[in-house]
């Protein structure tokens, strides 16, 4: 992987917990995440997964929807 792309997978991700933990109550889909952080919904998902590996975040699935 190369440096710059590196840099802006931590960036999406450094924006996805900045908008996860700065509202510790409240439920974030993939799609609300997104809007929230101002990433695209694939960096969003990509986030969360890498964050519920890491036990920083719980998902739970309703439907096709992951919150």
């Amino acid at each position: 992987m190369s440096y710059i792309s590196n840099m802006l997978e931590k960036y999406t991700l450094i924006k996805a917990m900045r908008a996860i933990f700065g509202e510790p109550n409240r439920e974030f889909s993939v799609r609300g995440l997104a809007q929230a952080a101002k990433i695209s919904p694939g960096a969003s998902g990509s986030a969360l997964h890498y964050m519920a590996g890491a036990k920083m975040v719980s998902l739970k699935v309703i439907g096709r929807s992951h919150q």
